[in-house]
Order: C-alpha cells, then sequence, then structure tokens
C-alpha cells in the first residue's frame, strides 16, 4: 500500500485530528485491526484506477513492461511489450511479446548471460585452459559412447553387444553381419555353386553314356569318373560358407574343403603318372613294365590324400573351429564368423594342397609332349596352371579382408579353381563327344598317333638311327647269316644277305646264294630258310617246306 492510499482512508475514517497525530507518529493503530480495516477498502484514485486490498494487505498491481529501443540514426523509442499483474496466477501474471523485443546494436535474440551455452545430450564438457569454469567447450562423445543429460561432464560407454546411435544419444543393438543366402552376394554365389555342381553332374552322365568309345577309354575312365565326383563335391562345399555359422558347420566346412580338394589334385596326378607310365613301359628292357595297371593310380590317389587326411584329422582334434562373434574388426557391427582354432593348421592345409598341385603341375607340364591323342598333360598343365594362379591370388586377396568378404574371397577360389578344372579337362572332351562324333573314333585317334610318330626322328643311346614310317613301324635291317659246319666238327657264322623292311617286298631280302655252305659241304639251294630274331639275344626261329631236306634246318639265320 503506498502512504497516499493510507492517508486517504485515516482521514476519510478518523477525521483531520487522528490523521495528523498519524502523521505526527504519535498515534499507532493496532496490526490486526489496520489490516482488517484495509480489507474492506475499495474505491477509485483520482487517476481513475480502482484501489482496494487483498487479503494479505497489498493493492493488486498491473505494471506495464517497456522495451527501450535504440537506432543506429541515434533516436529511441519506448514500445510497450507487456504486462504484469500481481493478481493473476503465478504461471500467468508475466506476459512478454518476445517478438517485440529490441536488443542492443538491433539484436533480436537475447544476449548471452554466460560464456559458453549448455551442451546437449551427446555432447561433453571440455573445459578451456586459462579460461573461468563457466567457459568450456562441448565435445561431441565418440563412437561408441554416448551422453543421455545436459552438460555431461563425461561420455558412457555402450555395452559389449551395443553401439551409439547417430546423435550419441543412446545405445542401440549392434548389427550383425555375415555371407548370408538373402543378400545378393552371398545368393549370386551360391547360385553358381549349383549351376556349376549340375554341369559336373551333366557331364558325368555323358561321360557314363560314351564309357565305350575311344575318346573316354583312352583317358582312364575310372579315373576321369573319380575325378568328376571329386568336383561335384567341390562345388556342394562351397555351400557350407554361405548362411550363419553353426557349430558342425565350422567343423566340418574347411575340413571337407581340404580333403575333397586334395583328393581332386591326387586323381589328376594319378592320371598324369599313368600316361607317363604307359609311355615308358613301351620301351624295351623298361622297368615301368611292372607298374602298368590299375593299381598305380590307385596308390597315387590314396598316398596324396592320406597326407591331407592326417593333417585334417589333427586340426580337428586338436584344435577344432567354432563359431565366434567378432565385436572388435568393425565398429558398431557383430561379425558373426567361423573362428578356425589354429591359423598354423590352416596354413598347412593349404600348403599341402599348394604342394600336391605344384607336384601335379611339373608332372604335367614335362609329359606335355607326349602324343597327345592319348595323353592329357596338356590339359592337365593348363589346368594346374590355373588352380595354382587362382590360389596364389587368393592369399592376399584373403589376409586384406575382413568380415563376409573374406568368407566370399574363399568361396570364389573355390567356384573358380574347380571351374577352371571341368573346363580345362573335360569339356573339350564333351564337345567331341556331343558336337564331332566324328573324331571319337578308333580311325582318326590311331590316324592321328600316326601323323605324330612321322615327325619322330632321334638316336637311340645304341647311336641307332630311330624314326617311324607312314604304318607307324621302326625301319628294320636285320643281317641273313649262314651258320656253316665243318666235317672237322668246327663251326662258323658268316653274313649272307640281309632283310630291309622299308623297300618294296621284292627287294627286301638280299641274298648271296653263293656264300652259303649247306649241311655236308654242299653248296646247291635247296630252299632258304630265313630265321628272323628280333634283337641278339632272340631265340632262333625256324621255318621249314615240304622240299627242304632236315639237314639244312640249321643252315641260316637272320639276326
Amino acid at each position: 500500500m503506498d502512504i497516499t492510499s493510507l492517508f486517504m482512508v485515516i482521514l476519510n475514517d478518523y477525521g483531520l485530528e487522528a490523521t495528523q497525530e498519524f502523521l505526527n507518529n504519535e498515534v499507532s493503530l493496532p496490526e490486526n485491526e489496520l489490516l482488517n480495516f484495509v480489507k474492506t477498502v475499495h474505491f477509485m484514485n483520482t487517476a481513475g484506477q480502482e484501489i482496494y486490498f487483498d487479503m494479505t494487505g497489498n493493492i493488486p498491481n498491473q505494471f506495464d513492461i517497456q522495451n527501450f529501443q535504440f537506432f543506429l540514426n541515434g533516436t529511441s523509442r519506448i514500445v510497450k511489450i507487456g504486462y504484469f499483474k500481481s493478481w493473476a496466477p503465478n504461471d500467468q501474471q508475466i506476459q512478454i511479446d518476445k517478438a517485440a523485443i529490441l536488443w542492443n546494436n538491433g539484436a533480436s535474440e537475447v544476449p548471452h548471460a554466460v560464456c559458453s551455452e549448455s551442451c546437449g545430450p551427446g555432447y561433453r564438457k571440455s573445459t578451456r585452459k586459462g579460461q573461468p569454469i563457466c567457459c568450456f567447450d562441448c565435445t561431441p562423445c565418440p563412437e561408441g559412447k554416448i551422453s543421455n543429460q545436459t552438460d555431461s561432464i563425461d561420455c558412457t560407454m555402450c555395452p559389449d553387444d551395443a553401439w551409439s546411435a547417430y546423435g550419441q544419444d543412446k545405445c542401440i543393438p549392434k548389427t550383425t553381419e555375415f555371407l548370408s543366402y538373402k543378400e545378393e552376394l552371398g545368393a549370386s554365389l551360391a547360385a553358381f555353386s549349383i549351376f556349376f555342381s549340375a554341369l559336373t553332374a551333366s557331364v558325368l552322365c555323358v561321360f557314363i553314356q560314351f564309357r565305350d568309345t575311344p575318346v573316354i577309354r583312352a583317358n582312364n575312365r575310372n579315373l576321369s569318373y573319380l575325378l568328376l565326383l571329386a568336383l561335384f563335391f567341390c562345388f556342394l562345399c562351397s555351400l557350407l560358407f554361405i548362411g550363419h555359422p553353426e557349430r558342425v558347420t565350422c567343423l566340418i566346412r574347411q575340413i571337407a574343403f581340404g580333403v575333397i580338394f586334395s583328393f581332386s589334385v591326387s586323381c589328376i596326378m594319378a592320371k598324369t603318372i599313368t600316361v607317363i607310365v604307359a609311355f615308358t613301359a613301351t620301351k624295351p628292357n623298361s622297368s615301368m613294365k611292372k607298374w602298368v595297371g590299375g593299381k598305380t593310380p590307385g596308390l597315387v590317389i590314396i598316398l596324396c590324400s592320406l597326407g591331407q587326411i592326417i593333417i585334417c584329422t589333427t586340426w580337428l582334434f586338436m584344435y577344432p573351429p567354432f563359431p565366434n562373434n567378432n565385436m572388435k574388426i568393425k565398429l558398431g557391427k557383430i561379425i558373426i564368423e567361423c573362428q578356425e582354432g589354429s591359423s598354423a593348421a590352416f596354413t598347412c592345409m593349404l600348403g599341402y594342397m599348394g604342394f600336391l598341385a605344384m607336384l601335379c603341375f611339373v608332372i604335367a607340364f614335362l609329359a606335355r609332349k607326349l602324343p597327345d591323342t592319348f595323353n592329357e598333360a596338356q590339359m592337365i598343365t593348363t589346368s594346374m596352371f590355373i588352380f595354382l594362379s587362382v590360389w596364389t591370388s587368393f592369399i592376399p586377396a584373403y589376409l586384406s579382408t575382413q568380415g563376409k568378404y573374406m568368407v566370399a574371397v574363399e568361396v570364389f577360389a573355390i567356384l573358380a579353381s574347380s571351374a577352371g578344372l571341368l573346363f580345362s579337362i573335360f569339356i573339350p572332351k564333351c564337345y567331341i563327344l556331343l558336337l564331332r562324333p566324328e573324331k571319337n573314333t578308333r580311325e582318326y585317334i590311331t590316324g592321328k598317333l600316326l601323323n605324330l610318330l612321322s615327325t619322330v626322328h632321334f638316336m637311340n643311346t645304341e647311336g641307332q638311327e630311330v624314326y617311324f614310317d607312314k604304318n607307324g613301324d621302326v625301319p628294320s635291317q636285320f643281317d641273313i647269316q649262314n651258320i656253316k659246319f665243318f666235317l672237322n666238327g668246327t663251326s662258323r657264322i658268316v653274313k649272307v644277305g640281309t632283310f630291309k623292311s622299308w623297300t618294296s617286298p621284292d627287294k627286301q631280302i638280299e641274298i648271296d646264294a653263293k656264300a652259303i655252305l649247306w649241311i655236308d659241304g654242299a653248296t646247291e639251294l635247296a630252299m632258304l630258310l630265313a630265321i628272323l630274331a628280333l634283337g641278339p639275344s632272340s631265340d632262333v626261329v625256324t621255318h621249314s617246306t615240304s622240299t627242304l631236306s632236315r639237314r639244312a634246318k640249321k643252315a641260316v639265320q637272320i639276326t
């Protein structure tokens, strides 16, 4: 209550004298009496304002809120921007039109009353060195940490299976990653695997259908069946690498891959060794004759595959692979992978397979110049070159990738190397079987061999000239010798002519009849007995006719 209003109340009720005493502080009114009195006051003052008192003895007031606005041209004005009503509820006492406020320098925003603004969620306070504590910078929380309060001093780490959201203000579950059938990469690799498996099965059916034809029989059809079956499983084993890693798939996928591929390479090596043994055994007195037959390929396959089986079995029992949730290699993702258990065992498995492939490549390369009609060495050399190239490229690509792309690289290497073997060895034969049947005849194959043999010309270790005629035979020359017996019991061998296989039939045998001495010293020619011997150590073979006397059977031999 202002003094003027109080004075008017006292003057009206107590008169001039009482009012004078009140002003001179000579009269005092009891507090309770005064409060009860002012509650009844209600009048209009000279300014036209309504005057009354509330329950606490205060006069309800209303004030205008004004803004002094200064302009750049030096002028100013006062603008009402709101009001204050003391009798209104607390949340409605002050009403301000913020858009009408004009701050210093013509600014429409509220000036800062502190050094730094508050840091919102997703940020933490970072103090400025050498400045007051109210001065700080708002630093975003790093990935994996959050702050969900204003003016946080530090950020909180998310759990292992969660990651920070985009605003770094909350943790969300991490996404999982593996090579899935539902994504394009996994689905395409699975489609290629099934396609090549079906193609391999079709080739096997074609080989079985034409199993008695020269092309199939000339290249060891049993080994071809085994190799095609192995390639079929090679393509299928790549499916074990696609999909959610489970304990069973993690245990068998690398083992199956290593054993099946080693078996495939062993079959190819057996085919190559069989070709070499077959051609080497045709030489006289060759020690390779005892290796000709079905036992040699089987022995090669068993021995070569056994080494890989031992490596994989040891790996499986000592350091078995297992599924693992890798949360470290990629931020914000859980990589569901098969942990190999032992990197050394995985390296040994790949190394042994590479050793077999390199050995097979060398053997096939050395045998590439054998007659190609019955020889797959050239095709095997090409296939092994592709095989080694793929897996040599696989190692750096495998080590430089992570997550599902590492698995995809291995699946691609399996499919590429298997397809290289299939297309290099079997597709050319399928082309002849299905599209060029005229080449799948014994006459055609024999003709190709004769054409090849006609180009052979060399000196053997005994200094003899070796070459083949148009019939594929080695032109031969033999001496015709006469065994002369004398009356004194002695004997000797004398050359009496020659036999030349490459001349015309009427000139193949040339004999000096006068040089022949028959038994008992006779010189008449009853009939010539020719004994053809294949070598100096061959047995003497005799032929007789009805006009030749028994005495002449020992007279002539051809060596």
